[in-house]
């Protein structure tokens, strides 16, 4: 699944990279996390400042459009939902989103994190979403 969601990152990634700066966006599963404090601060290490607040979809979407449209296209096209098409295909749909407060830790300028807390019959499974830039 993850292999799937980064090669839609990667292409979101090189559509907004420049010359002066390049942009990180990974999804990764995070293993081993009791709780999404947990996962989140494993996960993104420094980045986290151990805060979450819980968004809706239309919290995620807004944090999506900003990133995936950095370059100020005058309209906005598919993108951002066929990316929630993809999330909701493999994720399911109990999921809760949480957005990380995020310490910048001089490697990127800007970065947005989300954790994604999806219930499972046997427990929960915690996935972590990574988006930066750096000059």
């Amino acid at each position: 699944m993850s292999d799937v969601v980064n090669g839609y990152l990667e292409a979101m990634q090189a559509i907004n990279d420049r010359p002066d700066h390049g942009y990180t966006f990974e999804f990764l599963k995070m293993k081993g996390a009791r709780n999404a404090v947990d996962a989140s601060k494993q996960h993104f290490g420094a980045l986290c400042n151990g805060t979450l607040n819980e968004i809706d979809i239309n919290g995620l979407i807004g944090i999506l459009e900003r990133w995936f449209y950095e370059k100020g296209y005058a309209s906005k096209d598919y993108r951002v939902e066929k990316f929630c098409e993809l999330l909701s295909h493999h994720l399911g749909d109990d999921v809760i989103y949480y957005h990380v407060g995020a310490v910048l830790n001089g490697y990127y300028n800007d970065a947005d994190c989300i954790t994604f807390q999806v219930k499972k019959p046997h427990g929960m499974i915690y996935y972590g979403l990574e988006l930066g830039v750096n000059d």
